[in-house]
């Protein structure tokens, strides 16, 4: 295996780990939004 075919297998590899850590990024994202909107309910219905 010569270094090139070395290096390019390495940045798939590094893409493909981009990708996962992405989606759960998303993921998290999505789930911080959601319990934020939720206490911001919460205390707008404490507050009546």
């Amino acid at each position: 295996m010569s270094i090139y075919e070395h290096l390019l297998s390495n940045t798939k590899r590094c893409q493909v780990e981009n990708e996962e850590n992405k989606s759960k990024y998303v993921v998290l994202n999505i789930f911080t939004f959601f319990f934020l909107a939720i206490f911001y309910f919460w205390t707008i219905v404490q507050w009546r």
